[in-house]
């Protein structure tokens, strides 16, 4: 009977195609870049590392799996490593618009702004519709003082789908211009959009000053002067009544 399970055993083996067993194993390790990816949106990094170490052990051309490594790395603060990462996630896979974008942001704060924008073009071309990366390239532009650029992004954003965001960042290219009724426009509806989008109020302050830079300027002055046409009309007055 024990030869005869054995052989049974084999038979049921050797019927089974392999591309079940694979999808059966590929499935276990979309579960794991699942589990990985929640625990970095909880930001247990450390352990969403750990989980994608188990992956690459399993499957080492998982591109996912070391985009998602470079993520934790990133917020971790291991600059170094999230780069490689990135880098190995784009060369085993290079429509990675993830790895893509998200190597851009760590360009970013590593301040080599070309990388950067080279960086999210390419998730650009890869989807056209990504709207963070027209944000972040539009950041990208500012900081080598490419406003133009900048401009188009934060517009294509905003004619696209409107994020208070983009209004602002919009905002603040306007006032460099000296456009301060488009500032202010644009600074308005981004608090329309979100009344605690991060320095709007100010950007708004900021942008009257300038809007009515020359009467804060002159206004002092002014008063001055009419206070002293006062005073001079009184003393004559006061002369004409002794006389």
């Amino acid at each position: 009977m024990k030869n005869i399970t054995k052989l049974i055993i084999i038979l049921i083996i050797l019927i089974i195609p392999s591309s079940i067993i694979a999808d059966v194993e590929t499935v276990d390790v979309d579960l794991m870049l699942d589990q990985a990816s929640a625990l970095i949106e909880q930001e247990k990094y450390a352990e969403a590392i750990k989980s994608c170490n188990e992956i690459i052990k399993i499957d080492k051309k998982n591109s996912p799996a070391y985009a998602l490594r470079g993520r934790a790395n990133f917020e971790l603060k291991n600059y170094d490593l999230a780069l490689k990462d990135y880098t190995t996630a784009i060369t085993l896979d290079p429509t990675n618009m993830s790895a893509y974008f998200n190597r851009g942001r760590l360009y970013v704060e590593l301040k080599d702004n070309d990388n950067a924008i080279f960086d999210f073009k390419k998730a650009i071309e890869i989807n056209p519709e990504f709207l963070d990366a027209y944000i972040k390239r539009g950041d990208a532009y500012c900081n080598i003082k490419d406003f133009d650029a900048a401009f188009k992004d934060y517009t294509f954003v905003i004619t696209t789908a409107p994020t208070a965001y983009a209004y602002g960042a919009r905002s603040v290219l306007y006032a460099c211009k000296l456009e301060f009724d488009l500032a202010i426009n644009d600074v308005n509806t981004a608090l329309e959009l979100n009344p605690r989008e991060p320095y709007c109020k100010l950007y708004k302050n900021i942008f009257y000053v300038g809007k009515y830079r020359y009467w804060i300027i002159f206004a002092p002055w002014l008063l001055i002067i009419i206070v002293l046409k006062i005073l001079r009309a009184k003393r004559r007055k006061a002369k004409e009544k002794k006389l």
